[in-house]
């Protein structure tokens, strides 16, 4: 840098200084909260409750964490198994074993024509094939074991928008998140990360589950209209958006916000197929989601609670 580009970068923290100190109180008041909050909830957890293994931030942020909660939840027809002297947790299903992965994504070389796991990022990244990844977790069993053993995988991993999942590894089994069925009952729609609209739009029409009336306009937004609620959802450059409006002339906006490429398409599933609702409670004029999911999980009731105002809207 040179002389004055140093000067501009003093003079910046000086005047953003203010800002910065007020941020750093902020966060200093409100982590002490969130971490309490954090550890509340872990101690209500199935995986709390079976295994007592004390709560730490990499427990409660894993992917086996997230899975066996949901396991419990949906009575999934699993043999989970915890280790007590290794570091690998796994579980057992339909005459298979189920790892998860601790790597950072997956990518395919196509000059070798394999697929590659990768650890860490930029200067600290490092990579192997499956095989040696399999291979190196096959150390990590404290008994033998005589089952295939495969990769339950979440689709953001492969960072592929398109792929061909009848081409994937054998010992890769793709999921769209580790709150996922095992059937894999749309896994066609697992073959696209959408990076448009019109993805999104293709991706709503082959299920045949979602409620409601849908349409793409100008192929820049969907509009999904139900009798009191109507969404208007797009995604451009892997941002996406997703706007909540009351069914009326006024088409008056509840709330919005920006679901990840990754993540938009399950959030449609949670909130339109039938018979799920989504639960949204409103104060002051802030909104946030409360719920979203099956109609019969949900604690929520559609009236007003104390100073929160709620709305629930339902599938059909």
């Amino acid at each position: 840098m040179k002389w004055y580009e140093y000067l501009i970068f003093v003079l910046l923290m000086i005047i953003l200084s203010p800002v910065i100190l007020f941020g750093l109180i902020i966060f200093l008041i409100i982590y002490p909260f969130n971490n309490f909050a954090k550890r509340k909830s872990y101690k209500k957890s199935a995986y709390y409750r079976d295994f007592k293994t004390p709560y730490s931030r990499e427990i409660f942020n894993s992917n086996q964490y997230a899975f066996y909660n949901y396991s419990v939840e949906e009575n999934l027809p699993i043999k989970y198994i915890k280790q007590k002297t290794k570091p690998l947790d796994y579980f057992v299903y339909n005459n298979q074993i189920f790892i998860f992965p601790d790597f950072e994504k997956i990518i395919f070389d196509e000059n070798n024509n394999i697929w590659n796991v990768v650890y860490g990022k930029n200067k600290r990244e490092s990579k192997c094939t499956i095989e040696e990844f399999l291979n190196k977790q096959m150390m990590l069993f404290e008994e033998p074991i005589n089952m295939p053993v495969r990769i339950l995988l979440a689709r953001d991993y492969i960072e592929n928008k398109i792929i061909d999942i009848s081409k994937l590894p054998e010992s890769l089994y793709i999921i769209r998140n580790y709150t996922s069925a095992l059937d894999n009952k749309n896994i066609e729609t697992l073959s696209i990360i959408p990076s448009t609209t019109k993805d999104l739009y293709k991706m709503m029409l082959a299920n045949k589950d979602l409620g409601g009336d849908y349409k793409l306009v100008n192929e820049e937004v969907i509009e999904w209209i139900f009798n009191k609620v109507i969404y208007y959802i797009a995604i451009d450059d892997n941002d996406g958006y997703f706007e909540v409006c009351k069914n009326n002339k006024l088409k008056f906006q509840i709330t919005h916000w920006h679901p990840d490429e990754y993540e938009i398409y399950d959030e449609i599933c949670k909130i339109g197929v039938r018979g799920n609702v989504l639960v949204i409670k409103s104060f002051l004029g802030m909104s946030y989601i409360a719920y979203m999911g099956p109609k019969e999980k949900c604690i929520i009731k559609g009236k007003r609670k104390g100073l929160y105002k709620i709305y629930y809207f339902e599938s059909k």
